[in-house]
C-alpha cells in the first residue's frame, strides 16, 4: 500500500527540532524564495482586485447618496461602518 502525504511547509519536512532552530537563528532576516508561478499569479490577480475594489467603493457611494436623498428632509445622522 502506498501512502501520500501533502507537505504544507517543506521546511518542516526537511528540518526539525534543533536543526530548524539553528537554521532560523543563523539567518533570521533571510527572505523565503517563492516559485516564479507565484509572482505571475500575483500579477494576474492585481487587476481583478482593483476592479472589485472600485466596484465596491462605487456601490457604497451610490448607496450613501440614495440614503442622503431619502433622509434630506429629516435630521437624522447614521454612522455606517463596515
Amino acid at each position: 500500500m502506498i501512502y501520500f502525504r501533502l507537505l504544507t511547509n517543506p521546511d518542516d519536512a526537511i528540518l526539525n527540532g534543533e536543526d530548524r532552530q539553528r537554521s532560523k537563528a543563523s539567518a533570521p532576516r533571510m527572505a523565503r524564495l517563492e516559485p516564479t508561478w507565484m509572482y505571475l499569479r500575483r500579477l494576474y490577480d492585481l487587476p481583478v482586485l482593483s476592479v472589485a475594489g472600485t466596484l465596491s467603493i462605487t456601490s457604497y457611494l451610490s448607496f450613501y447618496r440614495e440614503l442622503q436623498v431619502l433622509l434630506d428632509e429629516k435630521i437624522l445622522y447614521i454612522n455606517i461602518t463596515d
